[in-house]
């Protein structure tokens, strides 16, 4: 995982180095909170959009209910400016397994589900 950075410079646009995320890449990335250090929540992108699914977390947006197949629509926001990421890029493949031990590993304050470790899928918090 590369070493966290801002989300956002002083003048509100992102971090350079997110540059190396845009495009065509999958992964995992992690929200830490910048005062406090403590992990904020873990993701994955297995469809190579990492920049966009990373940064939909800095939108303002409503969490709906889960639709018809089940998925949940929406999800948490943070204040960009108040929050470092970190990322590691993933073949879409490795994507998930890389987020799970990321969730098991760092214990985020913010996933509503934890990994089962039994091969079976996810478990409510």
């Amino acid at each position: 995982m590369r070493t966290p950075v801002p989300a956002v410079l002083d003048d509100g646009s992102y971090h350079p180095a997110l540059d190396a995320i845009r495009g065509k890449c999958s992964g995992v990335y992690v929200i830490f909170d910048a005062r406090t250090r403590a992990c904020l929540y873990v993701g994955e992108s297995h469809t190579g959009r990492l920049f966009d699914t990373l940064t939909r977390h800095f939108r303002a947006w409503h969490l709906k209910p889960r639709d018809s197949t089940g998925g949940r629509r929406g999800g948490t926001s943070y204040d960009r400016r108040r929050v470092d990421v970190s990322w590691q890029i993933t073949s879409a493949g490795a994507a998930v397994a890389a987020q799970d031990d990321a969730i098991r590993l760092l214990e985020p304050r913010d996933n509503i589900e934890v990994p089962a470790d039994d091969g079976y899928g996810d478990v409510p918090v």
